[in-house]
């Protein structure tokens, strides 16, 4: 039923340009705030196997292949109501999909999605040595000035946007039409137990160490080497990642460092510490606007945190986390995990998780960014 011409739930189709990468971690996010309105379908392109993150989301995802355009219609004839397409990143294909929605489904709203310049992250990654250019050059999608042209075409089509902080709208055209600003997101924690992973698998005579995690994936400007320096030089630290996480390979040395499945429930993986580490020690400015989603995690889960104060991180966390130099030093990171470690911290970030960072309030923002969009549509269409 419909109530002045403005159906009483909302149908998005969010679309993500890779369903192997971590990138499909945004798309997920925005679709548990989608849920918020109404029906959600999450599509990805990729033939890989799917982004090991994505079990952390109770939410299936739609493998989208070489016959897009037909398996687009399938998804956008499902429902006679307006769907809001939401795009996440911009990059390419999705600037043909949402030139072909725009043609073919005119009376539809198109929201382009920006969590990170992913341009300026690539043109970083393309200038640091040799063997990154000929990996870009191999999968041109995602050569910074491919990435940039992608997103330029998206942005002028688009009905709106949604930007993770403010500091990555920053980097976008401001005068292209209505935005919002819609964090990375997370459920709360379901209140089921969790297993006491550390007695089980933490070597005897560490279980009194600090315990500090750095979950997601380490790349190189988000401070892999200074993690594994600390550990091995203080052996009172223990650090928790996951399997896999882009970390060298452990030492038989390593007794202080566990690694866990990628599928370990959030909620189980962040019992097991009492710190929350997220370094980000490229000075490059895109690298400084991220804005982890890592971050949430840890805020939901009320651990103290010690983060790089990048302007997103601090637009959000604001004073409930210890902040680390982008230039920090081995002695400086270990001194600011054990000064987290009795902080209590934690409880003020979780305060914050709760009123900024679950879907509930970042629906809201998205209900008023659709109907904008949708009367500026209308009246462009009666015009």
């Amino acid at each position: 039923m419909a109530v002045n011409g403005r159906p009483d739930t909302i149908r998005t189709i969010v679309l993500s340009h890779d369903i192997s990468s971590n990138a499909l971690g945004r798309a997920l996010s925005m679709a548990l705030v989608a849920q918020e309105l109404g029906e959600v379908q999450v599509c990805a392109f990729g033939s890989g196997r799917l982004w090991p993150g994505a079990s952390q989301f109770d939410l299936d995802v739609n493998r989208i292949g070489r016959h897009w355009k037909r398996e687009i219609d399938a998804v956008m004839s499902a429902s006679a109501d307006t769907t809001l397409v939401w795009v996440c990143k911009g990059i390419s294909p999705l600037a043909r999909v949402v030139t072909y929605l725009k043609d073919r489904y005119p009376g539809n709203i198109v929201i382009a999605d920006f969590d990170d310049d992913d341009a300026g992250l690539a043109h970083e990654f393309f200038k640091s040595t040799v063997l990154n250019r000929i990996r870009l050059l191999r999968n041109r999608s995602m050569l910074p000035w491919v990435i940039r042209r992608s997103q330029r075409k998206i942005i002028d089509l688009a009905d709106g946007f949604t930007f993770a902080s403010n500091s990555v709208a920053a980097a976008f055209p401001s005068n292209r039409g209505p935005s919002a600003r819609i964090p990375h997101v997370r459920l709360d924690s379901t209140g089921i137990a969790p297993t006491n992973l550390v007695n089980s698998i933490v070597k005897p005579g560490v279980s009194g160490s600090i315990k500090f995690g750095v979950y997601g994936t380490l790349r190189a400007h988000k401070g892999g080497s200074l993690v594994l320096e600390a550990i091995r030089s203080h052996p009172e630290l223990h650090l928790f990642t996951f399997e896999n996480c882009g970390l060298e390979d452990r030492l038989v040395t390593d007794v202080n460092w566990t690694e866990i499945s990628p599928s370990t429930p959030l909620d189980k993986a962040y019992a097991e510490i009492d710190v929350a580490v997220i370094a980000i020690t490229s000075l490059h400015q895109s690298a400084q606007m991220q804005f982890p989603a890592k971050l949430v995690d840890a805020m939901r889960a009320g651990v103290a945190i010690v983060a790089t104060g990048t302007s997103a991180v601090r637009e959000y966390a604001m004073s409930s986390f210890l902040e680390l130099p982008s230039d920090a030093s081995v002695d400086d990171l270990v001194n600011l995990v054990k000064a987290a470690y009795k902080s209590g911290l934690g409880r003020e970030a979780r305060l914050i998780y709760e009123s900024e960072l679950t879907p509930v309030s970042a629906g809201k923002n998205l209900q008023r960014l659709f109907d904008e969009s949708r009367d500026s549509v209308l009246s462009s269409v009666k015009g």
